[in-house]
């Protein structure tokens, strides 16, 4: 398994205390700072009845038991609402997404933006301005 590979194998039952509590997974490798541009993509196996799913970008010290795009220095796109959340703030940018879509998160470390996809459409830049910092 690549470095920036993973799988998510959470159940409901055993892992949350609360019906609305959530979690994250994260990569244990930043993104390089040394590249310009990085791009990942996810695929929804199982999206759940409500498709409560974002794929984003976090810091080191983001807490994992919250969606990222709820937090200071997150950014997300939500696939039950398909909002763009960027520091708990969110706005309409794409389709809902979930079970067989292939969802993708790119960051141009050199204009400073992020954007993301679904199955392959990119719905443009999602945030610009983004701080200099190490992304995961």
């Amino acid at each position: 398994m690549s470095p920036y590979k993973c799988q998510y194998n959470h159940r409901k039952t055993c892992c949350v205390k609360h019906r609305n509590s959530v979690g994250s997974i994260r990569t244990s490798f930043p993104i390089p700072i040394s590249a310009e541009f990085f791009y990942f993509e996810i695929k929804i196996e199982n999206g759940g009845k409500k498709s409560d799913i974002a794929i984003g970008l976090t810091q080191t010290d983001t807490r994992l038991n919250s969606m990222p795009g709820w937090k200071p220095f997150t950014i997300a796109y939500h696939g039950y609402n398909g909002k763009v959340y960027y520091e708990s703030r969110g706005k309409g940018y794409g389709a809902t997404f979930g079970t067989g879509d292939v969802v993708g998160c790119g960051l141009d470390l050199k204009n400073k933006t992020a954007f993301f996809t679904k199955n392959g459409l990119s719905y443009g830049i999602a945030k610009q301005n983004l701080p200099q910092r190490q992304w995961y």
